[in-house]
């Protein structure tokens, strides 16, 4: 499969989209704890010659894709008419991560770039890249994912949908030695609203405290599925639904670098929703 909330005993949990902060943040909007300093400003450490309402600039070359294979077309000129924002802590100090649609390009829709800053008294660029692998691209949640006592991580969901599927391909990501880098493999959550089948899964991720480095992470996609039998017939809004869930739990992978799981459940899963395609 290509791939939070603090509780007692450091358990943390994330589960259905949102978005971080404000969603209607623009560029020329001052950066939390820094009334001096607006998001364009913060953006050009990363596109030089952005104007000062996002639009106008050109993404320089070298830009890479979070994921090796998956680098998209870049945008002729840049236009950010809004961006969102999540605050995550990484190695122990606060960081600035922005995510921005930039106009057209991207691997199918819209090229959207995730920039994260140094949250400090000089918001400095730590790393800048591509993440979106489908039309819209937006943080997952509103909250991050706590991996370490240290360190959190981010969903990024690439998504789209038609007239009766909907399509969402969270992704962790993570910020490790300074690079952004995939934590996980990409998990698809698939949902079906016909005539005669109504789908709705929603995916949770929770961590708990394990000694020292990343912590293990469980992953569980719950599936609520109503199928009518009867070709006459469309299902009603309300018919009752059956609920199954899934769920794979990943350990960190020193050899790697990625979080790794024997489980075969969400692979599985995952084959069975693309068999609906």
């Amino acid at each position: 499969m290509k791939s939070l909330r603090v509780l007692p005993v450091f358990l943390a949990i994330l589960s259905v989209p949102a978005i971080a902060d404000d969603p209607y943040i623009t560029p020329s909007d001052a950066v939390a704890g820094h009334p001096d300093l607006t998001y364009s400003e913060l953006l050009k450490q990363v596109i030089p010659d952005l104007a000062d309402d996002g639009s106008g600039g050109h993404l320089p070359d070298g830009i890479r894709h979070v994921n090796d294979d998956a680098e998209g077309e870049a945008p002729e000129t840049v236009d950010i008419p809004f961006l969102n924002v999540a605050h995550l802590q990484v190695s122990g100090n606060p960081t600035l991560w922005l995510l921005t649609d930039l106009g057209g390009g991207g691997t199918l829709g819209t090229y959207t770039l995730l920039s994260v800053f140094s949250d400090e008294a000089q918001p400095k660029l730590i790393d800048a890249v591509e993440v979106d692998t489908d039309r819209f691209t937006n943080f997952f949640s509103d909250e991050p994912l706590r991996v370490s006592k240290t360190d959190q991580a981010m969903l990024i969901d690439s998504n789209h949908f038609n007239s009766e599927q909907n399509y969402s391909s969270p992704e962790l990501v993570l910020l490790r030695d300074g690079k952004l880098v995939p934590g996980a493999p990409t998990f698809l959550v698939f949902g079906v609203h016909s005539c005669h089948m109504l789908q709705e899964e929603t995916l949770t991720m929770t961590s708990k405290a394990s000694g020292k480095g990343y912590w293990p992470i469980t992953a569980t996609i719950s599936r609520a599925l109503t199928r009518n039998k009867d070709d006459e017939d469309c299902l009603p809004d309300d018919a009752p639904s059956k609920t199954k869930t899934f769920s794979a739990t990943f350990k960190w992978d020193a050899e790697t670098s990625q979080y790794r799981t024997s489980s075969k459940e969400l692979d599985q899963l995952a084959t069975a929703d693309e068999n609906l395609f």
